[in-house]
């Protein structure tokens, strides 16, 4: 029993490490960014389920996406995502599907002294949606934003704790993620892989978990304010 109830502890806790920003598909925290990149080269393909509070107001219903990232070079990252949509004239079902691209740029690499810091964009390209909201014609940049983030990692007797800050602009009005961004994660020095991450992603308070496992299968679990679980599932491999 104890080899069991262990098993499980450990298999929760080690829902947490790899640097993603599993919601987006990016490099980041839970639903935060971060100026944490990923090495040349990788990829990444992976689903999640979304609940209504870490998606923007469009979406007042719970949803899930899947994503292609690629670290083409060690200063570029690029994402491509589709979200799931209901549709009011067929029912309600989710029988429509929003993609974007995310971009991320690092201005920065971290040193000893210095944060790595990185400028992104999330849904950078958009076309005219053709639904009227609020009497007005509305885009489908559902994800737009802009955001600027630093990150300074230091050793603490051999664990590492992550620092991330910095400031996010919602280039749509029907998002509700504008405002200060700011995170910690923390990773034992007897497993690295792992990481537990508290963030305010700017409108809620997230809590959770996310793990590398057997170098290539990264999960994700977080609660947001306590209220849903959002969760994921990616692989993650090399190009060269």
């Amino acid at each position: 029993m104890k080899r069991v109830l262990l098993t499980i502890v450990v298999s929760w806790v080690c829902l947490i490490s790899a640097k993603a920003q599993q919601t987006a598909g990016t490099s980041g925290l839970l639903n935060t960014p971060s100026a944490d990149f990923n090495p040349d080269g990788t990829f990444s393909l992976g689903i999640n389920y979304l609940p209504e509070t870490v998606t923007p107001d469009w979406f007042d219903y719970p949803t899930g996406n899947f994503f292609l990232n690629i670290t083409y070079f060690s200063f570029l990252e690029l994402t491509f995502r589709t979200t799931l949509q209901r549709v009011p004239q067929n029912g309600n079902k989710m029988s429509n599907q929003d993609r974007s691209l995310s971009l991320r740029l690092r201005a920065l690499k971290e040193s000893y002294y210095l944060p790595a810091v990185v400028i992104g964009s999330n849904d950078i390209l958009t076309s005219k949606f053709s639904t009227i909201i609020n009497n007005d014609r509305k885009d489908n940049q559902f994800f737009g934003s802009v955001y600027g983030v630093a990150t300074k990692n230091l050793s603490i007797s051999d664990n590492t704790v992550g620092l991330t800050f910095g400031y996010e602009y919602a280039t749509d009005r029907m998002s509700q993620f504008t405002g200060i961004l700011a995170g910690i994660r923390f990773s034992p020095a007897f497993y690295t892989p792992l990481s537990l991450i508290v963030e305010y992603d700017a409108d809620n308070m997230n809590i959770g978990t996310s793990v590398l496992l057997f170098k290539h299968i990264y999960l994700q679990v977080f609660t947001s304010e306590f209220k849903n679980i959002s969760a994921g599932i990616a692989y993650r491999g090399q190009l060269h």
